[in-house]
């Protein structure tokens, strides 16, 4: 459980909002733990299913992240992993989130920016410098 010293649980909310005909924003906000991965992989389904290749992860509003869900994730993007055009790029992360991407250098995998409009704009250049260590992860 994400919770430190038996600190209310934030209620996990997971939402997609599409914003091109291939990209769509997959909004992660409260504690995404163990609990949590069966909503996750519904919404990554569901993203990749509409034909969303740019998968912008905006975690501005998550307050907990394990290793699970990371994992999750990258299981989920591995149909993307020979679509030279795809990207996914995390958004937004503070916190023990942030810490967990760092320590785990997380950024050598998947692209980190500071908000979902520079992770989108990235995600709309061509050819994409984002990192794309996840395609081999």
């Amino acid at each position: 459980m994400g919770s430190d010293n038996g600190a209310q649980r934030s209620e996990l909310a997971i939402t997609c909002r599409p914003w091109a005909n291939d990209g769509t924003t997959l909004t992660i906000a409260g504690e995404l733990d163990i609990a949590g991965l069966a909503a996750l992989r519904r919404a990554l389904q569901e993203a990749l299913g509409a034909g969303h290749r740019h998968l912008v992860v905006d975690l501005s509003a998550a307050t907990f992240l394990d290793c699970a869900a990371l994992g999750e994730l990258l299981q989920a993007v591995r149909p993307l992993h020979h679509d030279a055009d795809a990207a996914v790029v995390f958004a937004g992360a503070t916190g023990r989130v942030r810490r967990l991407l760092q320590v785990l250098r997380f950024d050598a995998l998947i692209g980190t920016v500071e908000s979902p409009e520079i992770a989108i704009a990235a995600c709309r250049r061509h050819p994409i410098t984002l990192p794309d260590g996840w395609r081999h992860a």
